[in-house]
């Protein structure tokens, strides 16, 4: 009987074991997991902060006023930025956590990432801020600080483009290797969700008069919105011909926890 206890509780030990050993390698997955999406937090917010900085500071050389307001810009740091980043941060990733290099995973910010999709938003941006202004009248040199309805136009368009393209790059920043347009896209609930709201909250922010005051915007008619909206796609081609680059050359690549 003696013997058949310690048995008895041997195998309780173990079964102990097995599960307290489960839990803790389950607890290394969740916080790999954790690490990596704070990592494609991190690249959404420096790229836009990169092609933003840029941006007003073209805009500075150039002696033309800031593309945004000051509440314009924290509009869109919080009513879209940060709604999309949190979202970015519950991504559903799956990783091998036996098989994968925490270390590798933890340094690989992917800088070059970082700054070609921050330079790409520069650029877009810088394209369709200086349409604008060209198309409402505005002459190299000339001082428009008193043209009210042309910055505030010129500004409507930066604010809608910028916003749109942190949606697209919510969806980008997903993965490294993997299109965008793929089923794998669209297993993050959250992230689809947040972008349709965040869409919502752009054209809201776009067509009430009180708003618009306080953001220094104007209404933008429908053609704007049209080239506004297809500018904004240029970001998903920069990003789909660098993951196809990825995905055929650089197959064996360690850190990315993408498939």
């Amino acid at each position: 009987q003696t013997l058949e206890e310690l048995g008895n509780t041997i195998a309780v030990a173990s079964k102990k074991s097995n599960k307290n050993l489960k839990e803790i390698i389950e607890d290394i997955g969740s916080e790999r997991i954790n690490k990596v999406n704070r990592r494609k937090y991190m690249q959404h917010a420096l790229a836009f902060k990169l092609g933003e900085f840029l941006l007003v500071l073209t805009a500075m050389i150039l002696g033309t006023p800031s593309p945004l307001s000051i509440l314009a810009i924290l509009a869109i740091d919080i009513g879209v930025n940060t709604i999309l980043e949190l979202a970015l941060k519950k991504d559903p990733t799956k990783i091998n956590v036996m098989k994968k290099d925490l270390k590798v995973l933890e340094t690989k910010t992917n800088k070059y990432r970082i700054l070609i999709n921050g330079l790409t938003i520069y650029l877009i941006s810088l394209g369709i801020y200086l349409f604008s202004l060209v198309r409402y009248g505005w002459v190299l040199g000339e001082d428009i600080s008193t043209k009210e309805t042309v910055l505030m136009k010129t500004s409507a368009s930066i604010f809608v483009l910028l916003s749109f393209i942190q949606i697209f790059n919510a969806l980008n920043f997903k993965s490294v290797k993997t299109s965008i347009f793929s089923k794998k896209t669209f297993k993050n609930y959250y992230l689809i969700l947040t972008a349709i709201i965040t869409i919502l909250i752009t054209y809201l922010l776009t067509i009430s008069p009180e708003i618009q005051s306080a953001l220094a915007l104007s209404p933008l008619s429908a053609i704007e919105w049209q080239i506004v909206t297809f500018s904004a796609f240029g970001i998903i081609l920069v990003e789909e011909t660098a993951k196809f680059i990825k995905r055929n050359f650089y197959k064996n690549e360690i850190g990315t926890p993408e498939k």
